[in-house]
């Protein structure tokens, strides 16, 4: 059944004041099994233009006193296997911050303060640990602590971890939110490139970070730059040289436009996400625009 127009609104995760940070969440360095020392990657990424650097080794938390400067701040973090029997097999998740509580604890704590750091499924089509790594759709939605998943990661198939990031968010709705990533997981150097984040916040700092992971105030790229907002009722997005489309909660494409974007939706899409596609095949993806019924009978197009 159609919604009114008056009778929803759109929530839209860019609406907060600030700049884009670039972010890469998923690094490994030589004290587990990456080419590149902590220094060494974080020099790497730093010259490459990145303000933030999450180093996320197998396992353990990786010191990362004396790393940050003016240009790029680095977060540490560890990637630990969600394990079953045998215990050595399992999915991977991704700890960015300070979490340090046994494996079923993990999800609440980052869950309960968004300071301590933010739960990232990893790779979640990965075939490894012998088909036990792949992440299935009722994990993404039964784990509501669970905050981010990889939609892009060079050890994953895009396509599929696009389409299960898509039917977890269906599943839990908005007052679950689940925000999708794009990574590198570097461990070679012919990795770098696969991915990132550009967050937006009002400053370069821990705190501003971890809320604006939490809240989705970011999108995935690996080159296009884009902008994401909301205004009198319609998503605009505009990424210059750029084919941009949006598409709903069942995945039709809703409209199509070169370098700007303007849609109205109708009120029965779910959600909206928008794609921008540039003519060297690079990139963008923005957070769910999620359509909801608004209880006060007023359409304001603003962030609920």
């Amino acid at each position: 059944m159609m919604i009114k127009p008056e009778k929803w609104r759109i929530i839209d995760p860019y609406q907060v004041p600030g700049k884009y940070f670039r972010a890469q969440l998923h690094c490994h360095t030589t004290l587990s099994d990456g080419r590149l020392s902590p220094a060494e990657a974080t020099k790497f990424y730093c010259q490459r233009g990145f303000s933030i650097l999450c180093i996320t080794d197998h396992a353990r938390r990786t010191d990362t006193e004396g790393l940050s400067s003016e240009q790029i701040m680095v977060i540490s973090g560890r990637e630990i296997t969600v394990c079953r029997p045998p215990w050595s097999l399992g999915k991977h998740l991704v700890l960015l911050g300070d979490a340090t509580g046994r494996q079923k604890e993990l999800l609440e704590e980052v869950a309960g303060d968004p300071f301590l750091g933010v739960a990232m499924a990893a790779h979640p089509s990965w075939k490894g640990n012998f088909g036990s790594g792949q992440w299935a759709e009722r994990n993404l939605i039964a784990l509501p602590g669970l905050r981010l998943v990889e939609t892009r990661n060079p050890h994953s198939s895009a396509k599929e971890d696009m389409v299960r990031w898509q039917r977890a968010l269906v599943a839990r709705g908005p007052g679950k939110p689940l925000w999708g990533t794009a990574v590198d997981d570097l461990h070679e150097l012919h990795q770098a490139g696969t991915g990132w984040v550009e967050v937006k916040m009002a400053g370069l700092n821990r705190e501003e970070f971890f809320a604006a992971l939490h809240r989705g105030s970011f999108y995935m790229s690996n080159g296009p730059q884009a902008e994401f907002s909301v205004e009198a009722g319609a998503i605009i997005a505009h990424s210059p040289g750029a084919v941009i489309n949006c598409s709903d909660a069942d995945g039709r494409t809703r409209a199509e436009k070169k370098d700007r974007l303007e849609y109205h939706p109708s009120g029965e899409e779910g959600f909206l996400i928008v794609h921008c596609r540039d003519e060297q095949e690079g990139w963008a993806c923005s957070q769910p625009f999620w359509i909801i019924k608004n209880e006060t009978g007023e359409n304001d197009g603003s962030a609920g």
